[in-house]
């Protein structure tokens, strides 16, 4: 695996390790509770996370059967990344895609499959990493719904913020819920 990728996975798992760690001190009904009219629980959260790595795998996985058709990176893609990490570190909300909503998950879930779903889905975005060319590091393998084509590196910063953003909120609404 190429050491940039490795580097950035290894970081995700450390996070996603030390998540999954607070969130299996909380009850069943904690996990599930929505802290207003509206919110997501903590699981909510967690499975909204974990539909955005796996469809994001997926849609680089179909991008890249026919190598020839990358595009090369520039410095448009570099600059709506940056600006889409911008955007993930302010405060201001957003409605999730259709495809990573609320209503693609169940209103209540187990720690136990939603952990294990998590680990899958980080076992996937390994497997792809490990296979990846080296010449995938300069081409627009991956599309994100609001900032368009990114490298792998682009992705997997883009998991970095979305999951530092939304860890944040599952502390916040495991704080608010404590049942």
């Amino acid at each position: 695996m190429y050491p940039a990728y490795k580097n950035r996975l290894d970081n995700l798992n450390q996070s996603l390790e030390t998540l999954l760690s607070l969130m299996g001190q909380h009850s069943h009904q904690s996990l599930n509770a929505k802290p207003f009219a509206g919110a997501w629980s903590a699981l909510q959260v967690a499975q909204h996370l974990i539909a955005a790595e796996r469809l994001s795998v997926w849609y680089v996985k179909k991008k890249t059967t026919d190598p020839n058709a990358l595009q090369r990176a520039g410095l448009g893609a570099w600059a709506r990344q940056q600006l889409l990490g911008l955007t993930l570190s302010s405060p201001v909300k957003f409605k999730a895609p259709a495809m990573v909503s609320e209503e693609k998950f169940p209103a209540e879930a187990t720690f136990e499959k939603v952990s294990e779903d998590w680990l899958k889905a980080r076992m996937e975005l390994a497997e792809l990493l490990e296979i990846a060319p080296r010449d995938w590091q300069k081409k627009l393998v991956y599309r994100h719904a609001l900032a368009g084509r990114m490298t792998l590196i682009g992705m997997l910063e883009f998991f970095e913020q979305h999951f530092n953003r939304h860890q944040k909120q599952i502390e916040r609404t495991l704080k608010s819920v404590k049942l």
